[in-house]
Formats: structure tokens, sequence, C-alpha cells
């Protein structure tokens, strides 16, 4: 059983915060949509039962959007630790590595080729979209290749070299 109270305004939680203020309360932000915030939940559930002197709380980044904004949370999942009602630590998730598409390299119809990057193990691939060109209104993303091996049957990686198109 999962001792998580989940936060429906930025009211619930300044009383939380009022009631817990000497002890930590951590705050789970996620959203429905977040992949990597379902992968965490049982993970968090699990911490929430082991550590019953500390407050776990969840906050859904889009039903309340206050204390997102509050806090200034913009990726998912990020955990606060607060302690007196001051966050003691913040903790968002790691990116792995960022690609950057230039105006000038976006071509219809063309396939842009990125560097080759050989990881070792991938658990996850998210695509985040920051902003469209030329301030349109949608962004299409026509194909996506990912090339490689499930984890569980690499052994070897020397299978894994660059092929040019």
């Amino acid at each position: 059983m999962a001792f998580l109270k989940h936060i429906g305004s930025l009211k619930d939680l300044e009383t939380l915060l009022d009631d817990k203020k000497d002890g930590l309360v951590v705050i789970d932000f996620h959203a429905a949509w977040c992949g990597p915030c379902h992968q965490i939940a049982p993970i968090y559930a699990k911490l929430s039962d082991t550590y019953r002197h500390v407050t776990f709380t969840k906050v859904d980044v889009d039903q309340v959007q206050p204390v997102a904004v509050k806090y200034n949370v913009t990726a998912m999942p990020t955990f606060l630790f607060i302690k007196n009602k001051a966050v003691v630590h913040q903790r968002e998730p790691a990116v792995d590595q960022v690609i950057e598409i230039p105006q000038d390299k976006i071509t219809d119809g063309k396939h842009i080729p990125l560097r080759f990057v050989r990881f070792q193990t991938v658990n996850s691939l998210h695509i985040f979209v920051a902003s469209n060109h030329d301030g349109e209104d949608k962004t299409q993303i026509d194909a996506i290749d990912v090339f490689g091996v499930p984890v569980a049957t690499t052994k070897d990686l020397s299978g894994l070299k660059r092929q040019d198109d």
C-alpha cells in the first residue's frame, strides 16, 4: 500500500507544507503522457512505503498547473525535496543528447542524416520538438528510423557499425 498524497491544488500543497514544515516533503511532478513518469511510479510508491517518516506527494502538471508554475517545473518527472517550506533539492530528468537542426538544413521530403552515435545501452528514446521552424503552427515528422538490437540480446557490439546510404 503506497502512502502517497495526491495534490489537487496550490492551496492543498500550501496546507500540507504548513502541516509538515518540520519534516521532509518530496513532490513527484508527473504527467499522464510521460513514459518515464510511469516507469518510476512503482519505485516512488515503494519509497513511500519504506520511508514513512517522509511525506511523498504527487502533482499532475496538466491538472494542477499553478503548482508546476510556482516551482518552475518544465520537464517530467521532476522531484522536489522541501523542508521548512524551502526547496532543499531538485532533481530533473537528464538529457543524454540534444540534436538541433538549423533552418538551412531543412529540405522538403529529403532525409536529414544525423551523426552516428553508438550507445552501450538505450532504455528509452524521447523526442521533444522545442519549437517550430518559421513560426509554423505544427511540426510534421514524416519518419524516424532507429536501428539497434534489444539489450537482452546484445553481446557483441562489433556488429553495430555505421552504414552509409
